[in-house]
C-alpha cells in the first residue's frame, strides 16, 4: 500500500506491506496522491515541494525523484498508461484547467485538450487507445472520449446534471 502525509512532522508517502508491517519513508516533503505505476516499479506523486503543485515520479524504494512538470500554475488528478509509460495529469498552466501528458523517460508534454473552460479528470482505457475526461463545454460537467492523442474528442454524456469521476 502507498499513503500520503502531506501535511506536519511526518509528513511524505510511505509504503507499508497490507498486513500492516514494514512501513516505509520515501519522502518527508509535502507530497501527496501517489499512484503505483501499472507494473509497480515506480509512484507518481504531486508535490508542493517546489512551492506549487507539480508531477514527480520515483522509484518504489523513493529513489531517483524526478520532477515531471515545471511551470508556475498547480498540476493535479495524474494517471498512469496501462503500459506505464506516460502520465495523464491537469494543468491550469495555459489559463484554465486542460488535459495533458506526459512521457515519463523523455520529460516531453503534450497540451491534450484545446478548450476555454474547465477539462479535468482523466482516465485511460484499459488498452491505453482512449481517454474519459470531463469536461464543461456546455456549462456542467459531461464526460467526454479521445483517442489518447487527444484527437476526436466525443461526448458521452448529455444532461442538466454533473456528470464526474469517469473510470473503466
Amino acid at each position: 500500500v502507498v499513503f500520503a502525509a502531506p501535511r506536519g512532522d511526518n509528513q511524505g508517502i510511505y509504503t507499508r506491506n497490507p498486513d500492516g508491517v514494514n512501513e516505509f519513508r520515501l519522502t518527508d516533503t509535502p507530497d501527496y496522491n501517489p499512484v503505483w505505476s501499472p507494473d509497480r516499479a515506480r509512484i507518481g506523486v504531486l508535490s508542493d515541494r517546489d512551492g506549487n503543485p507539480e508531477v514527480y515520479v520515483m522509484n518504489i524504494d523513493g529513489m531517483e525523484q524526478r520532477r515531471l512538470t515545471d511551470s508556475e500554475a498547480a498540476e493535479y488528478q495524474i494517471a498512469w498508461s496501462p503500459n506505464g509509460k506516460q502520465l495523464l495529469y491537469v494543468s491550469e498552466q495555459d489559463g484554465n484547467p486542460e488535459v495533458y501528458v506526459a512521457d515519463v523517460e523523455s520529460g516531453t508534454h503534450t497540451r491534450l485538450t484545446h478548450n476555454d473552460v474547465r477539462d479535468d479528470s482523466p482516465v485511460w482505457s484499459p488498452n491505453g487507445r482512449r481517454i474519459a475526461f470531463v469536461s464543461y463545454l456546455d456549462g456542467d460537467a459531461e464526460i467526454y472520449l479521445m483517442n489518447a492523442d487527444g484527437t476526436n474528442q466525443t461526448r458521452l454524456t448529455s444532461n442538466d446534471y454533473e456528470d464526474t469521476s469517469p473510470s473503466w
